[in-house]
């Protein structure tokens, strides 16, 4: 009876070492719902009355658990893009900067993906750039005004650290830019912190 007592210790602390990694996986995947404050950036396209390319920075900072499944967080964003139209004798481009706070709404269908909703609203900075080749004329002009961004997108988690995004939005200007732009981009966003 003795005997088998050191036996019986061996095979529960060799069960356990075999489990030891299986935990830390586990530990590691339930780290993607976490609390925190991630950096990242988007590209895509901008397309409204110009087109183009937009670039995008954000940083999202989870600020109440609604539910288990539902976090409410906060985004700022800096955002530009570099637009244009050309014409046979007309060209015109328009570097756009938007600074753009805005509510987000994740919504977690499992701890590797989701869905989330963005409302922000901002400040623009335009500079149009306009050349008329039939006239040789050229052109600087600027504005500033109110942005807003509508939009919502998906994302999975690659790793603890790591999410890849993917989204669509509506941006709408007022002032002398009044164009209402769509944009559709990816990006990655890095977690920084937990709480």
């Amino acid at each position: 009876m003795t005997s088998s007592r050191p036996l019986a210790t061996l095979a529960l602390a060799a069960a356990l070492a075999a489990l030891a990694p299986a935990a830390a996986r586990a530990q590691s995947r339930s780290g993607a719902d976490q609390p925190g404050l991630r950096l990242g950036a988007l590209l895509g396209i901008d397309r409204g009355d110009w087109d183009g390319i937009g670039l995008r920075l954000d940083a999202e900072l989870d600020l109440q658990r609604l539910s288990p499944a539902v976090m409410f967080a906060g985004v700022g964003s800096l955002a530009y893009s570099h637009l244009s139209v050309d014409q046979p004798d007309f060209s015109q481009s328009l570097d756009l900067f938007e600074i753009v706070p805005a509510a987000r709404f994740l919504l977690a269908i499992n701890r590797q993906a989701g869905f989330y909703g963005d409302l922000g609203l901002g400040l623009y900075w335009v500079g149009v750039h306009t050349t008329d080749f039939a006239r040789g004329l050229h052109s600087d002009d600027s504005d500033v005004g109110l942005a807003a961004r509508i939009g919502g997108g998906g994302y999975v988690w690659a790793s603890d650290q790591v999410r890849i995004d993917a989204e669509i939005a509506f941006h709408p200007h007022t002032g002398n830019y009044d164009d209402t732009s769509f944009t559709a981009m990816v990006g990655v966003m890095f977690r920084t912190r937990t709480r």
